[in-house]
């Protein structure tokens, strides 16, 4: 009675302590913010190139630069699915710390013929592999490393969301502009036009004259219904990143600055590159993993040990306490094949994160030039713009006198208007040139860190 009271006391233990199932059905609906006012605030710093350390996200008055990105990093479906995947990595590890369970054997020989003084006989074995003991450390660390491998990549994520929700900040900016811009030159090709109508009715104006009006009109025209297009574009791709629905109001205010970048803070910048850009650093943590792996598997190449206590008796009713060992003789095998694939795999992650590191050097220079020469291009633009406005205004004087014709002082219009589209494009294509750079080289100059608040804004 005592025996069978402590079996079922150990077994209701072992139950007790193991997990249950609780079934977790999928979402009906789609989890996207009505208003901009409905997305979700920063709760510790973000680790983002050119962010500041502390910036509220207020929506009342619209959103400037730094609140788009801020929203965009925390709010962003696919961030947001990114950052489960920590729990994953975390569970893993406590795997690869936990030693496997002892194994408990038992037998039970019950004597088929009749004889003097038989009894029933038993055994009972419990025995411990001992190899897990022997890689537990490097399986550990391995596994530490693909976590701070898993928390990189997702830093590198969300900094690869903050350059697009810049990068979108600006197009949706300058799209506004050349709005205004393009309205104007419409309406100035139109009111040509009527003029051009109304000339050739009294017979003032030539056919052919009145045709280049009427098709200047139409590209203005076509300009606009382009434009209407890429602002339907970039509204969408703007509101899928802030997890916002599609149909959601959407206000941005404010400017985005460009800051300079000379060939001393370039070369400093890619110099430190290795120790800052995250996906840089997740490939170190994902080699340092993988050396630890062949560790772990040149450890396991030693003989397997296996020991245990047993208690037995024979159905003559001798009884008998003893101790076993087992040995796995490393002869054959002796775990050459996996320790071949491990050193194979890390010689592939070391050339992988070499072509990563020249590749991302030479993306950064191709972008620094690029951007060199749309700064000069928009200098020489900009240079123009306030020459082309004085002759716009002495044109417009020399018109009003009737000094200079309708046709010239339409042309000179349209000029300064396209120049300042002109100028708008390419400090849209700057800007986006340096956000990019900036992403690139992680500027500005910081050694990169896990992201502390992913954990918190999980979902």
């Amino acid at each position: 009675m005592t025996r069978s009271l402590v079996l079922l006391l150990g077994i209701s233990t072992l139950l007790a302590g193991c997990a249950s199932y609780h079934p977790n059905p999928l979402p009906k609906g789609p989890d996207l913010a009505g208003k901009a006012a409905d997305l979700k605030t920063p709760s510790a710093p973000l680790r983002i190139p050119g962010l500041p350390d502390h910036h509220t996200l207020d929506p009342a008055d619209g959103l400037d630069r730094t609140e788009t990105v801020l929203a965009a990093v925390l709010n962003n479906p696919d961030l947001r699915a990114a950052r489960s995947k920590r729990g994953i990595e975390r569970a893993q590890l406590l795997q690869a710390g936990l030693l496997p369970d002892p194994q408990l054997s038992g037998s039970l020989d019950h004597p088929t013929s009749n004889g003097p003084g038989l009894v029933n006989g038993f055994s009972l074995g419990l025995a411990q592999d001992l190899q897990a003991l022997i890689t537990r450390g490097a399986a550990r660390q391995a596994r530490k490393q693909k976590v701070r491998k898993v928390d990189l990549n997702l830093l590198w994520q969300e900094w690869q969301v903050a350059e697009r929700a810049r990068s979108l900040f600006i197009e949706h900016r300058a799209q506004q502009r050349l709005q205004a811009l393009y309205t104007r030159m419409r309406r100035l090709y139109a009111r040509r036009y009527r003029s051009d109508k109304a000339a050739l009715r009294r017979g003032d104006l030539t056919l052919p004259a009145s045709a280049g009006d009427l098709s200047n009109l139409v590209d203005a025209r076509s300009r606009l219904r382009k434009l209407a297009r890429a602002r339907n574009k970039t509204d969408h791709e703007l509101r899928a990143l802030l997890g916002l629905r599609p149909d959601a109001p959407l206000h941005l205010v404010g400017k985005a600055p460009v800051r300079p970048l000379d060939a001393a803070a370039l070369h400093r910048a890619t110099v430190a590159l290795p120790h800052r850009r995250p996906d840089l650093l997740a490939l170190r943590a994902g080699y340092a993993s993988q050396e630890a792996s062949v560790r772990q598997a040149i450890l396991a190449q030693f003989p397997g040990i296996q020991v245990g206590i047993n208690r037995a008796a024979d159905t003559s009713a001798v009884q008998t306490v003893g101790l076993t060992l087992a040995i796995r003789l490393p002869l054959f095998n002796r775990n050459r094949g996996h320790i071949a694939v491990e050193r194979a795999t890390r010689a592939h992650l070391r050339r992988t994160y070499q072509a990563r590191l020249d590749q991302a050097v030479g993306k950064a220079h191709r972008v620094w030039q690029k951007s060199r020469l749309l700064a000069r291009q928009l200098r020489e633009v900009r240079e123009r713009v306030p020459e082309l406005a004085a002759m716009t205004r002495r044109v417009r004087r020399g018109f009003q006198a009737g000094d200079v014709s309708a046709a010239t002082w339409t042309d000179l219009q349209s000029k300064l208007l396209a120049k300042r589209a002109e100028a708008v494009q390419l400090r849209a294509s700057l800007g986006q040139a340096r956000v990019a750079l900036d992403t690139l080289l992680g500027m500005p100059l910081e050694p990169a860190k896990p992201s502390r608040h992913g954990g918190e804004q999980s979902g």
